[in-house]
């Protein structure tokens, strides 16, 4: 145990706090946010093949982690957006882009 002095952070009563705002906003309109979060998933695994190869296991455990989403919501989104003649395909467990 250190001797640390504890630090306690006051939010602004006037500000949301940033680490619930999307919770928010999922209780008040869970449509709006849904629509919101799968055009982010789509622009977050883009992102994310940019850097190489993605396996369906990474999409979902990121997209999950990133968009305050589900992992069954990710699962959803990625094979939505891997039909024939949609933007990604799933070939041997890796999600390409097409």
């Amino acid at each position: 145990m250190t001797d640390a002095p504890l630090r306690i952070e006051l939010l602004d009563e006037d500000e949301p706090d940033p680490r619930t705002a999307h919770t928010a906003e999922k209780q008040l309109d869970a449509v709006s946010f849904n629509a919101g979060a799968e055009v982010r998933f789509c622009a977050l695994l883009c992102a994310l093949l940019a850097d190489g190869d993605v396996t369906v296991r990474e999409a979902i455990i990121e997209a999950s982690y990133e968009l305050d989403i589900s992992p069954e919501t990710a699962k959803r989104y990625l094979m939505k957006h891997s039909a024939r003649r949609a933007q990604f395909s799933i070939a041997d467990g890796i999600v390409r882009r097409r």
